[in-house]
Formats: C-alpha cells, sequence, structure tokens
C-alpha cells in the first residue's frame, strides 16, 4: 500500500514539475517567412469625414501577408517579447503586377496621404483580426528587405491598403521573387465591400511607420 502512495506522489510530483517547466518556458522567434499574400480589390464605406476617399477616381486594393515563424527558441522565466523579431528571413528581390497584357503596374500603386493607421471591417468583422496601414509597393518591399520596425503588432501582418487610379488597367497577378523563392497570387478584382475607420488608442490616433 505504501509503495502505491509513494509511486502515486511520484506521479502526481512529476505530473507538476512538467506543468511547472511548460509554463515558464516560452518561444521567442527571431525570423519570419513570407508563406504567401493576397491581393483583394474593395470598395470602401467611410464614415469618417477625416479620411478622404476618392471611390470615383481610385480602385483600392488590401495586401495581405500570411507569415510563418522561423528560428525559434525557448527560454525560461522570459516573457515573449515583440520586439525580438528583426523581419524576414529572405529579401524580396523583385515584385511584379501584371495586367491582362502583361505590362507591369507595381510602379503604379499609391498610398494614401495619411499616416494613421485603419481598422478595415467586413460585415462588421476585422477583416483578418489586424490593423490597416497605407504604404506603395515600392516603399513595403524596401520596409521588409530593411527589416525596419517589426514586434508582436508588427506591420507584416498589418494588411496594406493601396490604390490605382481609375485610368489603369487592372493588375490581373502578383508575383513576389525571393533569393531562394517565389511566390505568385491571382488578384481578385470582385469588388469587396468594406468599412474603413481609424484605429485610435485613448482618442489620440496611432502612428505606425512601415
Amino acid at each position: 500500500m505504501k509503495r502505491i502512495v509513494r509511486r502515486a506522489l511520484l506521479g502526481i510530483g512529476f505530473v507538476l514539475f512538467v506543468f511547472c517547466l511548460v509554463s515558464v518556458t516560452t518561444k521567442q522567434c527571431e525570423n519570419y517567412r513570407i508563406q504567401s499574400i493576397s491581393f483583394q480589390k474593395v470598395n470602401l464605406i467611410n464614415n469618417d469625414s477625416s479620411l478622404l476617399l476618392d471611390n470615383d477616381n481610385r480602385n483600392y486594393y488590401l495586401l495581405h501577408f500570411d507569415v510563418e515563424y522561423c528560428n525559434c527558441r525557448y527560454t525560461f522565466f522570459d516573457a515573449p517579447n515583440p520586439y525580438f523579431i528583426k523581419g524576414s528571413v529572405e529579401n524580396i528581390i523583385n515584385a511584379f503586377a501584371f495586367d491582362s497584357c502583361d505590362h507591369n503596374l507595381i510602379n503604379n500603386f499609391k498610398a494614401l496621404n495619411l499616416k494613421n493607421i485603419f481598422i478595415i471591417k467586413t460585415n462588421g468583422i476585422d477583416t483578418n483580426g489586424f490593423y490597416c496601414s497605407s504604404i506603395n509597393f515600392n516603399e513595403i518591399i524596401l520596409q521588409i528587405n530593411n527589416k525596419k520596425g517589426y514586434g508582436e503588432r508588427n506591420n507584416i501582418r498589418n494588411d496594406c491598403l493601396i490604390y490605382l487610379d481609375t485610368d489603369q488597367r487592372l493588375p490581373q497577378k502578383i508575383i513576389l521573387k525571393f533569393t531562394s523563392y517565389s511566390i505568385e497570387c491571382l488578384v481578385n478584382n470582385d469588388p469587396r465591400i468594406s468599412e474603413i475607420e481609424k484605429f485610435e488608442d485613448n482618442g489620440k490616433p496611432v502612428l505606425y511607420n512601415w
């Protein structure tokens, strides 16, 4: 009987030890790898007069990155540090946004002349659960390659709102070429109706740089 009790106590002690060990262990990731992207045309409903949109003369798109975090390690008694992430493991060597005639439109995309971040909602729900910023395609690539400003709310997880003037042909395909691989996605030009609003913290606009 004593042997059974002793084994039971040892078993309970082992379980508690493993539980405590897991509880004080955190996963820290140093980099991310861009796995895929999506590019969606949106018709924006704007209820904020401070956000100046021009739906008549612009075609708006949301760019979204799907990433996988890598170069991770486990640490003890260390709270997750969102600023530990140093950026993409690979640079973007080249980018293309082809129309139906294979013209590259990548340099024709523009950003809103606003330094706020936004929330884009579809059917009252945040688009991807993160935030939205506005920056043109070339600046996006530059910031990714410079490995600047990424953390738990790192901007690679932000959707990016960019636009083309309506006198431009619509993009059909986006290609990103990295050092050792490439990503290709078809553009969804079937517009999704979404609502845009300014993200505010304690009544003050939050300013982030890409």
